[in-house]
């Protein structure tokens, strides 16, 4: 998933995929970051337990 400065839309995209994944402990979601602001970094620290992977540029 690619974001940049789009925290809201990340949030609720991030929330939506999650609910829908059946087994979680299967799959990795990675984010790509093209250099957000901190808010991006802060919704994507909320995700920490959920093998969400953030990579920021």
């Amino acid at each position: 998933m690619l974001t940049w400065n789009r925290p809201r839309f990340l949030d609720a995209s991030l929330t939506s995929l999650l609910s829908n994944i059946a087994d979680r402990h299967r799959c990795e979601v990675l984010v790509l970051d093209n250099g957000s602001d901190e808010a991006t970094k802060e919704v994507l620290a909320r995700y920490t337990g959920h093998r969400i992977s953030g990579s920021s540029r």
